[in-house]
């Protein structure tokens, strides 16, 4: 995954990296079997520390990609990342 496609998918809100940063991480000796993309994000949805994991996962990235966060100041919504 690009800092291109990184910063499209946070934009959108997408769980894209989670699935991304999952393909990195696996390991064949400790993880059995490889989930495709739709297997993998159901299971996502159903496990209920997934908010924590798109926390780290985001964070990692955010690190990895040097992201910039474009955050309304009065509201301190976030617009946009860069």
């Amino acid at each position: 995954m690009t800092r291109e496609d990184y910063i499209k998918f946070r934009n959108r809100n997408s769980t894209e990296p989670l699935y991304e940063y999952y393909k990195e991480r696996w390991n064949k000796d400790n993880h059995n079997p490889f989930l495709p993309a739709h297997e993998f994000n159901q299971l996502i949805n159903l496990w209920p520390g997934s908010q924590e994991a798109v926390d780290t996962v985001f964070t990692h990235y955010d690190n990895k990609f040097t992201v910039v966060k474009i955050q309304d100041l009065k509201s301190g919504r976030v617009l946009r990342y860069e």
